[in-house]
């Protein structure tokens, strides 16, 4: 058992690490020892009943994902033998994940440092990244070749102080190696660090602000939905956008039969007067599951930056949304959605 954990701790070269005399390990300044697992509801009742003071890091045989996130937001500190870890120092988080490990060495410890300095989670989960990012992956390498950052920054409508910010965290010479760095983190990296603490600020999920509705007077069977939904987004094309999951519909990774929207708050009440939407009673189907966002469709990083450049093989209506705002959103809905993201990262992984 603690081979294999010094084993995942060996690429953790900048921390200091060592164990006592009776094999309890101690990292920087934390304590680590085993905890049973038998579910996430034992787990909180469990730690609840310890003083603050006295909850060390634990070391667990593996965790589900909403349980790793669950122990990342409330700053906890873990080890598992599968290959996962949160390291909460005084002032930074280190990550460790499986597909980082397989990575080369050089990445590797470059991946560490600019996760737990520059390039922490905080710095690229947010929509301004989102924004530089999903740009980025959409225009072909040559394109890319082809510009600098300030050219690139100006031509899209991104932000020129955030982009050479984050390569250089990256460590990323030029706009094609940024990009690169994106598929380099790994798609575990990605669908973990979106649910990391203090991530997302800007944000607010799709899930937390949607509201059902369905249409009075009126049923409509599958093709009319269909064909509502068109309707709906070619009447208000600026100002009405596909939700989140009409992404992951789209690649098959998931069927529900209500349509997801985000609405510009300008644009809510016509909507609602001209397609009759009321909201659902107690044991009524929903139509569909409006969410109307605090901030700019475009601020917060729903609307692409550049809709018409996608390399993705999804229909036109889609191709508008920002397709890391789409996995950052997923991740805050059931578990069906939740499984989703990870055809949805593909898509972003294959396009790098």
């Amino acid at each position: 058992m603690a081979d294999a954990i010094d084993k995942i701790l060996q690429p953790l070269r900048d921390l200091a690490s060592r164990r006592d005399p009776t094999g309890h390990l101690l990292v920087e300044d934390i304590w680590f020892e085993r905890f049973p697992f038998a579910g996430q509801k034992a787990l909180e009742g469990k730690l609840r009943e310890l003083p603050a003071d006295k909850i060390r890091g634990l070391i667990f045989d593996d965790l589900p994902t909403r349980t790793r996130a669950w122990l990342e937001k409330n700053r906890i500190s873990y080890i598992t033998e599968s290959g996962y870890a949160a390291i909460h120092l005084a002032s930074v988080v280190v990550l460790m994940r499986p597909d980082m490990r397989a990575a080369t060495a050089p990445l590797l410890r470059n991946s560490l440092t600019t996760l737990s300095g520059e390039a922490k989670p905080s710095r690229l989960i947010n929509p301004t990244a989102f924004n530089i990012f999903d740009t980025l992956i959409r225009l072909p390498t040559y394109e890319l070749a082809k510009l600098n950052g300030l050219t690139f920054a100006n031509s899209f409508g991104l932000s020129q102080s955030a982009l050479s910010k984050i390569m250089s965290a990256a460590a990323a010479r030029d706009l094609v190696a940024l990009r690169k760095f994106i598929a380099r983190l790994g798609s575990s990296w990605w669908l973990d660090s979106m649910l990391a603490p203090r991530t997302g600020r800007g944000m607010t999920p799709f899930y937390h602000l949607a509201q059902e509705y369905r249409m009075h007077g009126q049923v409509l069977d599958r093709k009319g939905v269909e064909e509502w939904t068109g309707q709906v987004l070619a009447r208000y094309p600026e100002s009405v956008l596909p939700g989140p999951l009409e992404v992951a519909k789209s690649l098959g990774a998931i069927f529900d039969k209500t349509v997801t929207f985000w609405v510009d708050p300008k644009a809510l009440a016509a909507l609602k007067r001209e397609f009759k939407l009321v909201p659902v009673r107690a044991g009524e189907e929903p139509l569909c599951a409006i969410a109307v966002p605090k901030g700019d469709l475009r601020a917060e990083a729903i609307r692409s930056a550049a809709p018409d450049a996608g390399a993705f093989p999804l229909q036109d209506n889609i191709l508008a949304l920002n397709i890391f705002r789409v996995i950052w959103d997923l991740g805050f809905s059931d578990s069906r959605a939740r499984d989703a993201r990870d055809a949805v990262i593909r898509l972003v992984i294959n396009a790098v």
